[in-house]
């Protein structure tokens, strides 16, 4: 098994292991350089790594055992679930480097790997070899390190195992051996694979998910620690209008879970929302080609019918009466809740604009009706609308793209006319430059730090932190595909031949980094549900 103590806790136990015979010593020199065809066999305890049981019996890539010491397969996910890092290329040859990298556990079954004969051949494995920056010499080393299947594998000595790659292990005759790394750990979230193919949210000790049955689809939820016990919370017809769509999705919306999907065409369809409640109760919502947010004096509503038509902001006074006519907001010659700008060429272009409830004002963009070239510097102007009155109050002079307010009082705002950055107060004051030279395309505030995104090659992306008064820093010099913030964590995604889901703190550090494509993925500030590209289930991760 192994040649030195089995914790990390002090080497008394090695002495007690020896005693008792659970330790086997191997014998160095048993076979020379010139060996290279050596016999090996599986392990004949139990082997559990981060908790999850290995069946080598039918794993293409099994634990062996030569000498009395086993070994492990460094293929490309078991090194990630453990926390290691390999790469190969013909010049450098192999590298491992540990680091707090991590993946799903993958179990490398094969029908075609039926493991039971009583032996097999490996190899001495050959070319460079590096463990974390380090050139390993395999021809001079006591345990050497061994070729099986086309795959290295290193023995689990006190060296490697502890001291290379951190890890932990016990080993017992009832429970045999158990390895544990210091990575974060991706796990299976217990779910059916259907519910990777929808819409899914993590909310509250819950998950929530849908299943689609014809016409129909199917509302679920879960509790995390019981998966399997799932709860029917709602349904509806997605097939009965013109082009509708199972499709849907989950959204938090000021702390509360909604589900939202859309029915019809995408002139006169529909938008649908439902309050999803903590006690497994559904609200059906608004509908209609709307928008909407809450507010302590009732329900904010915005009408998206294309083309727009004032007034479209409304309010629904808290408790009042289904048939009660909603009271208008702002100036009824306006139109809110839309970003509308006029082309060069002189066409209108119609995108949703920002809305954000700030106690009981109402924060958004506002343009006048109808817009034309003679009055476009007045449109996508940031509005302040005082839901007790009405009465709107004009923030920015200036067009907008985007804007979001923070929880420290600011208002963050992408400018029109230079695409770059910028922040004031809840006025409009105090105007700061917070990208540079950077034409900001994402942004958000994270754990109180302001962060945004540039686009390179039209589409990847560049993540910097803001900074007013100073140059704008750079996260990291990768390239994204895709950047998430969510409350005080920033998910970004690269590509290429050994992507990640790279996991960034509020300061820009890098936390972890998740092995693979994230195809979709929801969190609640506290955990991650996701669904990674080849992987046919979901799968959880806890910040």
């Amino acid at each position: 098994m192994f040649p030195t103590s089995y914790r990390p806790v002090g080497r008394q136990l090695l002495a007690a292991l020896i005693l008792t015979g659970a330790v086997a010593w191997a014998t160095p020199g048993e076979t020379s350089a010139a060996d290279t065809r050596l016999t090996v066999t599986l392990p004949s305890f139990q082997v559990t790594l981060n908790g999850q049981t290995v069946n080598n019996r039918n794993r293409e890539y099994p634990l062996i055992v030569y000498n009395d010491i086993t070994y492990f397969p460094m293929t490309w996910y078991d090194c990630r679930y453990l926390g290691l890092e390999n790469a190969w290329s013909p010049g450098q040859g192999l590298s491992v480097q540990q680091s707090s990298i991590t993946a799903p556990y993958h179990d490398y079954a094969s029908a075609a790997a039926a493991n039971t004969a009583r032996s097999y051949r490996a190899e001495l494995a050959e070319g460079p070899i590096a463990v974390n920056g380090q050139t390993i010499d395999n021809h001079t080393e006591e345990y050497p390190l061994l070729s099986f299947r086309d795959i290295t594998y290193f023995p689990l000595t006190w060296r490697y195992a502890h001291d290379a790659f951190g890890w932990e292990y016990d080993w017992s005759e009832s429970s045999g051996l158990s390895i544990r790394s210091a990575n974060p750990q991706v796990k299976d979230a217990g779910l059916p694979e259907s519910a990777a193919g929808n819409g899914f949210a993590v909310y509250k000790g819950y998950y929530y998910f849908a299943e689609t049955d014809g016409a129909l689809n199917h509302i679920y939820r879960s509790p995390v620690n019981d998966p399997a016990a799932k709860e029917h919370i709602y349904e509806y017809d997605n097939g009965s209008s013109y082009r509708s769509s199972p499709r849907l999705s989950f959204q938090m919306r000021d702390s509360s879970l909604w589900l939202y999907y859309y029915t019809g065409g995408p002139i006169m369809g529909s938008d649908h929302y439902v309050q999803l409640n903590e006690d497994g109760t559904a609200e059906d919502g608004p509908s209609g080609k709307v928008d909407f947010r809450e507010s302590p004096l009732g329900r904010v509503l915005v009408n998206y019918f294309v083309a727009p038509s004032p007034p479209n902001l409304k309010l629904i006074p808290a408790g009042s009466p289904a048939e009660a006519e909603p009271v208008v907001l702002g100036d009824p010659s306006m139109i809110y809740g839309w970003a509308i700008a006029i082309s060069d060429n002189g066409g209108t272009l119609y995108a949703k604009g920002d809305l954000q409830v700030i106690g009981t004002d109402l924060y958004t963009h506002g343009s006048p009706s109808p817009v034309s070239p003679d009055n476009r510097q007045e449109s996508k102007r940031i509005w302040r609308i005082d839901l007790k009155t009405g009465k709107p109050t004009l923030i920015s002079r200036e067009p907008v793209d985007k804007f979001k307010i923070t929880d420290d009082g600011r208002i963050l705002y992408i400018k029109t006319a230079d695409g770059r950055l910028y922040a004031s107060d809840l006025s409009g004051g105090q105007e700061t430059l917070l990208s540079g030279e950077h034409k900001a395309h994402e942004f958000s505030s994270v754990g109180g730090e302001v962060f945004y995104t540039v686009l390179a090659d039209g589409w990847m992306r560049q993540l910097y932190k803001g900074a007013g008064g100073e140059e704008p820093k750079e996260v990291s010099g990768d390239f994204f595909s895709a950047v998430h913030f969510t409350g005080d964590r920033i998910l970004a995604q690269t590509l290429g031949r050994s992507p990640t889901l790279n996991v960034y703190d509020s300061q820009g550090e890098l936390l972890t980094r998740i092995a693979g494509t994230a195809e979709a993925l929801f969190t609640d500030g506290q955990q991650l549900l996701l669904k990674l590209d080849g992987e046919a289930s979901l799968k959880i991760f806890q910040f």
